[in-house]
């Protein structure tokens, strides 16, 4: 979360750069700060309807790019885990990752998205969905276990 509030401190000055990157086709872009806040601001927007919460891991198969960064300061908003997957991977060396890591979510570009097709998306139906609070008590909170 430290990398986080740096951003959001520095974005303060909307001129501050925060990134300058050039991808392998030598196109060029730069980020400031404000930038960075705000596209990670919606990411993290976009994981939380995704139903990402804090404590929560979520797997990434992107190439070193803004978008990886945007994801993972995105993550870190909402207090979730990152769990970086090396884009060199094969289909079974990602799906035993996602699958030990206990990843809800994997976040991937479209040349990345061959690799995942093999990837179980069906969940057991035994196995734990999630735990919801609910208040069954006046003035105590009760843990609801929900499988899928």
């Amino acid at each position: 979360m430290l990398l986080a509030s740096c951003v959001t401190k520095h974005a303060e000055d909307p001129e501050s750069i925060a990134l300058f990157y050039e991808d392998a086709l030598g196109n060029r872009a730069r980020y400031t700060f404000s930038q960075l806040r705000d596209l990670s601001s919606q990411s993290a927007g976009a994981l939380k309807a995704l139903g990402v919460t804090k404590g929560d891991r979520v797997a990434t198969l992107l190439p070193k790019s803004p978008e990886l960064l945007v994801t993972t300061l995105g993550l870190w908003r909402l207090g979730a885990a990152h769990v970086p997957l090396f884009t060199a991977f094969g289909p079974q060396a990602i799906a035993s990752r996602v699958e030990n890591s206990q990843a809800c979510v994997l976040v991937k570009d479209a040349a990345n998205r061959h690799k995942v097709s093999s990837v179980n998306t069906e969940p057991d139906p035994h196995k734990l969905s999630r735990s919801q609070m609910t208040t069954g008590v006046p003035m105590m909170a009760m843990s609801r276990i929900r499988t899928h």
